[in-house]
């Protein structure tokens, strides 16, 4: 299911963007019975879209799926939360961070040591955040370049590609 599933929380409503079809362009919504029972053919409410049922995006879909299903997401969670908390260890030994990390994303805050909202975000250190981007981005590590994107981890990933963030970091916290 979906990550409100996880946490327990039953939406009204739900939306669901292009990852449902794979990355492709697609979108869905969904919610409860009553709500639902409102949008045709039960109800009187007509919804359609450019990409409505779109063959390709419905079959990159199901491919998804399929994968997903055989995933082990324990595994890569796991190592996400290996390298975030070796991330933190490092890091906080020279300057304050926070290294946010839930499933299998993760960022970190240079210059707060607990970040938990937009306020705290803004607060960091956006100047050595920057810095660092540019700085594992010259050593081969592709980061988004702001602290309010996260890092988004695959399957593809492997445990040397942390290391690679970890050594870099360590580099990078030596100048």
């Amino acid at each position: 299911g979906a990550y409100h599933t996880q946490i327990g929380v039953h939406p009204d409503l739900i939306t669901l963007g292009k990852i449902i079809g794979g990355g492709l362009p697609i979108g869905a919504f969904g919610g409860r019975a009553d709500i639902m029972n409102q949008v045709s053919p039960e109800g009187n409410t007509y919804v359609s879209g450019t990409f409505s049922g779109n063959t390709l995006s419905m079959l990159g879909g199901i491919e998804t799926l399929k994968a997903l299903k055989v995933a082990d997401y324990s595994k890569l969670t796991g190592l996400v939360e290996k390298m975030s908390n070796e991330l933190a260890e490092m890091v906080s030994k020279r300057m304050e961070c926070s290294v946010n990390h839930i499933g299998t994303m993760f960022q970190i805050f240079f210059g707060r040591s607990n970040v938990r909202d937009y306020s705290d975000a803004i607060g960091s250190d956006q100047k050595q955040f920057l810095r660092f981007f540019r700085f594992a981005m010259e050593a081969g590590i592709y980061l988004p370049p702001s602290t309010f994107e996260t890092n988004f981890t695959s399957f593809m990933h492997k445990r040397e590609d942390f290391d690679s963030l970890l050594s870099a970091t360590e580099e990078f916290l030596r100048q």
